[in-house]
């Protein structure tokens, strides 16, 4: 016995028809093909993906904002940097690796290069930089490949 179910928010974004011994089936439309079944856990990954890809496009466009900010107002600033993590958090993306080397390890705070950190190159044999906090005072060594 099939029959719809009403309350789509418990299971699924999607339109869910419930079969007996509760096997969950989602209908989706794909174009070309009409409406086809999957189930529940393929719909999720399908969702969680976009969800993935919008979550990149708007940490990138929020950064940006920030290094835009950054000039004139630097806690407007870092609310926007902090944005970004939350949003990187919801959906569970690890951040670049350009846009994690403008956060604080230590006190989480946005790194805004020559405003609210010092850059040094160093001068020994193995060249290298080192970016000091200008919040906490935390330093940061990175090795420069030749």
């Amino acid at each position: 016995m099939i029959h719809q179910i009403t309350d789509f928010k418990k299971y699924s974004i999607f339109p869910v028809l419930a079969f007996k011994h509760s096997t969950l089936l989602s209908t989706r439309f794909i174009s070309g093909k009409g409406f086809i079944l999957i189930s529940i856990t393929q719909a999720i990954r399908v969702k969680r993906k976009l969800a993935r890809e919008i979550g990149r496009e708007r940490i990138d466009i929020v950064v940006a904002n920030a290094l835009d900010y950054s000039r004139y107002n630097e806690d407007l600033a870092n609310a926007q940097a902090q944005l970004a993590k939350k949003i990187a958090m919801r959906v569970r993306l690890k951040l670049d690796y350009e846009i994690r080397q403008l956060y604080c390890k230590k006190c989480k705070y946005f790194i805004i290069p020559g405003r609210n950190s010092r850059v040094r190159v160093g001068r020994y044999r193995v060249k290298g930089i080192r970016i000091t906090c200008l919040r906490c005072g935390h330093v940061y060594r990175k090795i420069i490949k030749p």
